[in-house]
């Protein structure tokens, strides 16, 4: 009985020791692990981070923070231009390390050492991230009871998303307008011409400083910046009034001259945009150059689907409003189309009744007949009965009880033409259709008449632009 009671009072401590040794060892195997919500943004308070396996008691420390975003985007699209702000604040920075990434495979603190990124200096580090993405933050840091580290999340509307969305649309639907506008390419290039002026004057202004011309490029590039303008600016304009004053001057023309020469920048950038404009985009007709609008057309959808990309922080968002965008672009240009179709044919409708009479008294065929029946026709229509309806419906019924099969018409065997064969055959019957028209005495009158209203295409620009016109519509398709 001593015996066992000796042996279990040595049980006892090692029962203890094993105990409080595996306590350790889980503590320091598995750090601290948060999760933070952006939906309510939350705020929480880092409690005092474990030691990794293998660390040992004075570190290094590490806490794991996980970023849960907002669980659906289609049950809660609203925030499609807002953003979630990650804010981590620390009272002591020094050696305290980040590494933001969405692995979870990865082990608390085992990101690669490129990953890791110090706390800057001011004890704020701050990301801006999707609301409805899932993040991770892994802190590194020494043992340091004193160290206070808050991390808090916060939904933000970003209304310069709103703008790249609005104005990527706009242009995405007006892009093949703009592209055929002269007015758009003269405003722009004019207002280019302007900036390209005043940017040149200040260049030629910056050699003048005492700073050397070697130096001459970094300044202009500098100048750029606003602050840096404005002293180049102030600088010049002291200079120019100390000019004035030499040369007699007096201060009170200063302002109306200033006003002049500003005017005359504009005139002149504005005449550069002008000449820009009738050398490289508009053809010989005074037009659009096809191959400037074809360009320009396909560079402003571009910058349209790039300004859609960044109206949301949301990758799949951002792709599905360009989807959306150019679903839209595709149904107005068939509105469009449909529009201007509906105007055709809407006004053509107003001579239908004379393109039936004109197959009737031409004998249209149906069905291998030919409908006889002009004389009788020709003779009602001057008739004072021609407008009656009655009239027309017997004359129509007498049209159709008279017809009869054609005995003498001839249809001669159709042969089929390559391309070269067809364009030759059209050159040659549009030569002989042209002479017969010159040599009429009737056009010849007509045309001394409307000699002002007559233009001459340039050899080959209008089968050319056709040309162009009928491959960038079949390549465009919808757009």
């Amino acid at each position: 009985m001593p015996l066992s009671h000796r042996n279990l009072l040595l049980f006892i401590p090692s029962v203890i020791v094993l105990v409080v040794t595996s306590a350790a060892a889980l503590s320091v195997s598995t750090p601290v692990e948060l999760t933070v919500t952006s939906h309510p943004p939350a705020s929480v308070h880092l409690p005092h981070a474990r030691p990794l396996a293998g660390g040992g008691t004075a570190g290094p420390y590490c806490t794991r923070v996980l970023l849960q975003g907002r669980p659906s985007r289609i049950r809660d699209p609203s925030r499609f231009f807002h953003a979630l702000r990650l804010r981590a604040n620390a009272t002591r920075p020094h050696g305290l390390e980040l590494c933001f990434h969405r692995n979870a495979t990865v082990g608390p603190c085992k990101c690669a050492a490129s990953q890791w990124q110090k706390m800057p200096k001011s004890g704020l580090w701050m990301q801006v991230i999707s609301p409805y993405d899932y993040r991770i933050l892994d802190f590194r840091m020494p043992a340091d009871p004193s160290r206070s580290v808050v991390v808090s999340t916060e939904e933000e509307f970003l209304l310069h998303r709103v703008v790249f969305f609005v104005v990527g649309l706009v242009l995405m639907v007006v892009a093949h307008t703009l592209s055929e506008s002269v007015v758009f390419y003269y405003g722009g290039a004019m207002t280019i011409g302007i900036f390209l002026v005043i940017l040149i004057i200040l260049f030629q202004g910056m050699k003048l400083l005492p700073t050397g011309r070697k130096s001459s490029l970094a300044i202009f590039a500098y100048s750029s910046v606003v602050g840096m303008t404005t002293y180049f600016l102030h600088y010049l304009s002291g200079m120019l009034r100390s000019v004035l004053v030499e040369i007699g001057i007096a201060e009170d023309m200063h302002n109306p001259l200033g006003i002049f020469a500003l005017v005359c920048v504009v005139l002149a950038g504005a005449w550069f945009g002008y000449w820009g404009v009738r050398k490289l985009v508009l053809a010989e007709d005074g037009s659009v150059d096809e191959g400037v609008a074809y360009f320009v057309e396909w560079a402003i959808l571009i910058v349209s689907a790039v300004m859609i990309l960044q109206s949301s922080l949301d990758y799949l968002f951002a792709f599905a409003a360009l989807i959306f965008c150019v679903i839209i672009k595709a149904i107005a240009r068939i509105e469009g189309k449909s529009k201007v179709l509906h105007y055709i044919f809407g006004n053509s409708s107003r001579y239908g009744d004379f393109f039936e009479d004109y197959s009737s008294m031409n004998g249209g065929r149906q069905d291998g007949k030919l409908h006889g029946g002009y004389q009788r026709r020709t003779e009602s229509r001057n008739s004072p009965l021609a407008a009656s309806p009655g009239s027309a419906k017997s004359l129509s019924q007498g049209v159709a009880r008279d017809s009869f099969y054609s005995t003498f018409h001839t249809t001669p065997e159709r042969r089929k033409f390559s391309k070269e064969e067809y364009e030759a055959f059209t050159r040659e019957e549009t030569k002989k259709a042209m002479k017969q028209l010159l040599s009429s005495p009737d056009f010849n009158r007509w045309a001394l008449a409307n000699a002002d209203r007559i233009s001459v295409a340039p050899p080959g620009g209008n089968y050319s632009s056709s040309n162009s016109n009928q491959q960038r519509h079949r390549f465009l398709g919808l757009f």
